[in-house]
């Protein structure tokens, strides 16, 4: 599970830097499909050879060049998964300090965990101090800012999950009859699971506050 300080200090900007890269596999790829019909494909479709060595050359070289086509699609699905993740990522990242942000408004200190405890290097009076540190529902009050931080963390997280099983699933060959076992995914989608989509999306209500 992602940790509030994993979401604080991680740089996101690799995941955007990561589907450039596929991008550009994705078009390399395609110069070396296009490269391979004029080249190796092409001596089976020319008339200087025959026979069941031919029938046999056509048939691997043209599951070879499928299988450079599928690769393309496979990265250019990986890539868009990347990107729609970083989108979403970010979102979610800002709810998470937005959580932050409102248990320190409401006197919260909030720790490198993502723990909120009242924070008083803000009170000036000793009296209140004393008051606050003896007050039975502080603790209760402190658990509720940690559970408002825990909730937009747990957001992430199953987002986090949710783009894992859609990067899994997208460079699954589910076809048995193309003629590779465990090939590219010519089928492939870049689509996130939107049971898991929707709910870190939604909006984490605060649950407690402190009076100063």
């Amino acid at each position: 599970m992602l940790t509030y300080q994993e979401i604080m200090t991680t740089d996101l900007s690799v995941l955007t830097t990561a589907a450039e890269k596929w991008e550009t596999m994705a078009a390399d790829l395609a110069k070396v499909e296009k490269r391979y019909g004029e080249t190796v494909q092409k001596i089976t479709l020319g008339q200087n050879w025959h026979g069941l060595s031919l029938e046999a050359a056509y048939a691997e070289f043209a599951t070879t060049r499928r299988e450079y086509k599928s690769a393309q699609t496979e990265a250019k699905s990986v890539a868009k998964i990347l990107t729609n993740a970083h989108a979403s990522f970010a979102d979610l990242k800002k709810k998470v300090q937005s959580a932050r942000d409102d248990a320190v408004a409401a006197g919260m200190a909030v720790s490198a965990a993502g723990r909120a405890a009242f924070d008083f290097t803000r009170i000036q009076e000793t009296a209140q101090e004393q008051a606050l540190r003896h007050d039975p529902d502080l603790k209760g009050v402190e658990e509720s800012w940690t559970s408002h931080i825990a909730a937009a963390v747990r957001a992430m997280d199953e987002f986090d999950k949710a783009v894992k099983q859609a990067l899994e699933a997208v460079v699954v060959d589910g076809n048995l009859i193309d003629g590779t076992i465990g090939g590219f995914n010519a089928t492939a989608t870049p689509v996130i699971p939107p049971d898991r989509a929707g709910a870190q999306r939604a909006e984490v209500h605060r649950r407690g506050e402190v009076d100063l």
